[in-house]
Formats: structure tokens, C-alpha cells, sequence
């Protein structure tokens, strides 16, 4: 974890996540409320798609962002090369 006053001068950011907790990547996307380009990885949307009544009570200012792209798995297992993952409604209507 790190203390931030909001990266004022960031634009541009690309986030991998390796945690499967939830709360991290919350406090570490209402730190990027400037951002205008957001770059996500597929492991933070499933971290957030399995703590949709976490996120549903929480800000996320984004108010800037004008570019969400969800980026592949870091590391994909051969048994879920083909599997698509749905983002829920609740985290789209949250993070955009």
C-alpha cells in the first residue's frame, strides 16, 4: 500500500493487481480520480466482479476518464484459454 494526494499529474495509467482482495484495488483506483486513460487487468475486474456489494457502497471519482481498456490475464491457465469473463453491470456503472 501507498499514500498518495491523488497523482494529480498522472494521466495515464496501467494497473496490474495480483491480490484477490478487494479493498486494495478500490483504494487504488479512487487514488486515480485525474486519470484520464485506465488501463485495467483482467485479475482487478474479477477481483471487483466478485465484490460487487463492496464496491456498490463506494466513490469512485473517475470523473476524467475518457479511455477504460481491460487488458488480457497476466498468466492464463490452459484450461481457461477459452473462458470469457463477463464484466457485471455494477462494476461497469462503478468504474465508468
Amino acid at each position: 500500500m501507498f499514500s498518495s494526494d491523488g497523482f494529480p499529474g498522472l494521466k495515464k495509467a496501467i494497473l496490474f493487481l495480483q491480490s484477490t482482495d478487494a479493498s486494495i484495488a478500490i483504494s487504488l483506483l479512487q487514488q486515480l480520480y485525474h486519470v484520464k486513460y485506465l488501463s485495467l487487468s483482467m485479475e482487478i475486474i474479477e477481483c471487483l466482479n466478485s465484490s460487487v456489494e463492496l464496491i456498490s457502497h463506494q466513490p469512485f471519482p473517475l470523473a476524467n476518464l475518457k479511455s477504460l481498456k481491460i487488458l488480457p490475464k497476466i498468466y492464463v491457465r490452459p484450461e481457461d484459454k477459452h473462458k470469457k469473463v463477463v464484466v457485471s453491470t455494477k462494476v461497469k456503472k462503478t468504474i465508468c
